[in-house]
């Protein structure tokens, strides 16, 4: 094995464990209890900002609405038609120990269930950072065991 092969093999394994799959709770606000765990130890001190992601090459300057129905598209999350996709609801949150300080999250509702698009503009790179998280069916009465979970898979 050749060194250029050992970092390659390397970069993949520290890649595959920065993966961040993870399910929010649907107990009270799941936008809040993600920014809540990913601002705090759960969230690895801004490590969480690593792995899995997918950039979106839209302007700075597209609404919201167009980052979700695009990111949806390329995440294939009911093909990103607003047909299947409901948006429930979009807005900015706080992300502490992360590059970029303007961050949207955006609930929304698919076949596969609730998920929050986490997602901001990343100027040097002139597209949009997105990832998609789990939102957990709890069912309207039952309290939460953790806010996030980890879980094998990103449901698609």
């Amino acid at each position: 094995m050749t060194i250029r092969n050992l970092i390659i093999a390397i970069s993949l394994l520290l890649c595959s464990v920065c993966r961040a799959d993870y399910q929010v709770s649907n107990f009270g606000d799941p936008i809040s209890n993600l920014t809540t765990w990913l601002n705090s130890e759960g969230g690895e001190g801004g490590l969480w900002g690593n792995g899995l992601i997918s950039r979106i090459g839209l302007s700075s300057n597209s609404s919201p609405t167009q980052v979700v129905v695009k990111a949806a598209a390329v995440w294939h999350i009911d093909s990103g038609t607003n047909d299947t996709l409901r948006i429930l609801e979009i807005r900015t949150i706080e992300m502490r120990n992360v590059h970029g300080s303007s961050w949207i999250a955006a609930l929304v509702e698919c076949s596969s269930g609730k998920k929050i698009l986490l997602f901001h503009f990343e100027g040097r790179l002139d597209d949009w950072w997105t990832r998609f998280y789990n939102v957990k069916d709890e069912g309207p009465n039952k309290a939460p065991e953790d806010i996030v979970t980890n879980v094998p898979n990103l449901q698609r």
